[in-house]
C-alpha cells in the first residue's frame, strides 16, 4: 500500500488467477442483482456485505467463491453502518464530479475514494485477526504494508512474482524500448531465446 504504484499493476489480475476472479466477481455482483430486485433495502445490504470480497482476491487470488463471501461477510459483521457513513462522507465529491462533468474524479475523487477503501479493508483485516475469525490465518500477506526486496519476492511469493522482471534484471538484459515495455505493460518483447529462457524459469 505503501509502495509507489506501476502502470503494469493494472494487469496483475489478468496474471494471477483470473478466471476464479472473474467467477467470483460475476457471482457477487449476480447475487446483489437478485437481492436488490426482491427489495432495494436487503440489496444494499448484500452490497455492504460482500465489500471486501474483491480486496480480499487481491490478496488471494485463487481463493475459493464460498470462502471469499464467507470471510468477507464475517469481516464486514457489524461494520455496515460504519461503511455507510463512509460511504457518505464522500458525496461532496460526487457533486464536485458533477459539477466538473467527471473530471474532479478522473483526477484526483475516484483515486481517493478507492483508497481510502482499501485502508478500510487493512483495518477490517486487522481486526479480522486480532478477532481470530474462521480463515483469518490466510490474512498474512505483510507486504500489503512494506516493499520487499527481490530475493524475499521469489523465496515467499514464487507463485505469483513477477519472473519477467527478475529475468529481465538478472539474465536476460533487455534495455530501451523492449525493456520499457515489459517493465511498465507486461508484453514480452525480446528474442525467442530469451523468451524460451523466461518460460524454463517460469516453469
Amino acid at each position: 500500500l505503501n509502495a509507489p504504484a506501476e502502470i503494469k499493476e493494472l494487469a496483475f489480475a489478468y496474471d494471477h488467477g483470473y478466471r476464479n476472479t472473474v467467477k467470483v466477481m460475476f457471482f457477487r455482483d449476480l447475487y446483489i442483482l437478485l437481492w436488490a430486485l426482491l427489495f432495494i433495502i436487503p440489496g444494499i445490504i448484500k452490497a455492504y456485505e460482500y465489500r471486501m470480497i474483491p480486496y480480499l482476491l487481491a490478496e488471494n487470488p485463487n481463493m475459493p467463491k464460498e470462502e471469499a463471501f464467507g470471510r468477507s461477510k464475517a469481516m464486514m459483521k457489524g461494520q455496515k453502518w460504519k461503511a455507510f457513513v463512509m460511504d457518505l462522507s464522500f458525496i461532496g465529491w460526487y457533486l464536485l464530479s458533477a459539477v466538473t462533468i467527471g473530471l474532479s474524479d478522473a483526477f484526483y475523487g475516484f483515486p481517493y475514494r478507492m483508497a481510502a477503501r482499501a485502508e478500510y479493508y487493512v483495518y477490517l483485516r486487522d481486526l479480522a485477526k486480532q478477532n481470530e475469525i474462521q480463515g483469518a490465518q490466510a490474512l498474512d500477506d505483510i507486504y500489503l504494508y512494506e516493499k520487499a526486496d527481490k530475493i524475499t519476492l521469489y523465496e515467499n511469493y514464487f507463485d505469483v512474482v513477477d519472473l519477467q522482471t527478475l529475468v529481465l534484471e538478472e539474465e536476460v538484459k533487455l534495455s530501451g524500448a523492449r525493456a520499457f515495455v515489459l517493465k511498465w505493460f507486461s508484453i514480452w518483447t525480446g528474442s525467442l531465446g530469451q523468451k524460451k529462457q523466461y518460460d524454463t524459469v517460469e516453469a
